[in-house]
Formats: structure tokens, C-alpha cells, sequence
């Protein structure tokens, strides 16, 4: 008996649970407007950056991305 529960449980773990997910992949646009508002918002030493990206929608690494870029351009302008 303790052999075949031992059987059952192996089979059982052989399956996996696959997700399709269906449908268009609708990617946000931001205008730059947007962008730069967000990074300011982001700016604020009080502020954690995490919470100003879920709070605008927007993915923590994208923001990172945007701030990066903000720090190049400010950089490079006279």
C-alpha cells in the first residue's frame, strides 16, 4: 500500500500547470510630458522610487531607465 500512495504522488508531480494567455499585447505609450514628470517625481531624495512607479503604472525598470536618461541629457546640455 505504501508503495503505490509513493507511485501516486511522483505521477502527480510529473504534470505542470501551463497559462495561455490569448490575445493583443498592448504596450503604453508615454509622452514625454509624462515621462518627465514622473521622473521628477521620482527625484525626491523622500521618495521611494518603487512607489512613484506603481503609483503612476509604470514598471520600476523603465523608470530607472527614464531616469538614467534624464541624467545623460542633463549631462550633455550647455
Amino acid at each position: 500500500m505504501h508503495q503505490d500512495r509513493h507511485q501516486d504522488r511522483h505521477d502527480a508531480a510529473s504534470y505542470q500547470r501551463i497559462e495561455v494567455i490569448t490575445g493583443e499585447r498592448r504596450r503604453r505609450s508615454w509622452s514625454d510630458a509624462e515621462k518627465a514628470r514622473i521622473v521628477a517625481e521620482s527625484a525626491d531624495p523622500e521618495t521611494s522610487i518603487s512607489e512613484v512607479a506603481r503609483r503612476n503604472g509604470v514598471n520600476r525598470g523603465l523608470l530607472s531607465v527614464w531616469r538614467r536618461q534624464a541624467r545623460l541629457a542633463s549631462s550633455e546640455a550647455p
